[in-house]
């Protein structure tokens, strides 16, 4: 994959891990909502700079824009959505008590 869909990749990834808008995104990182929707989109060629405001927006790297995409087996993507979606959903049940 490209650089381009790479960052477009990345980028979706870490907005959705912090569960940010669009809109609360570009507020944060002082762009507009149409260039995170671009980029998001690959249309877009982001800057050095542009990587740097986004990071710190969302709490990463630059570099971590440029990491290969990696993705899971749907159960995984399904067990991932409802851990995150349910608190302690994933910890062991205790048969003890």
């Amino acid at each position: 994959m490209e650089s381009r869909g790479l960052v477009a990749w990345n980028l979706r990834k870490f907005r959705l891990a912090k569960r940010l808008s669009q809109e609360k995104l570009a507020l944060e990182a002082g762009i507009a909502r149409t260039y995170v929707s671009r980029l998001e989109r690959g249309v877009e060629n982001p800057t050095v700079v542009m990587l740097d405001r986004l990071a710190k927006a969302l709490s990463v790297k630059s570099v971590d824009f440029l990491a290969p995409k990696v993705t899971g087996g749907s159960c995984r993507r399904r067990y991932l959505r409802a851990v995150s979606r349910h608190p302690g959903a994933g910890e062991p049940i205790d048969t003890e008590a």
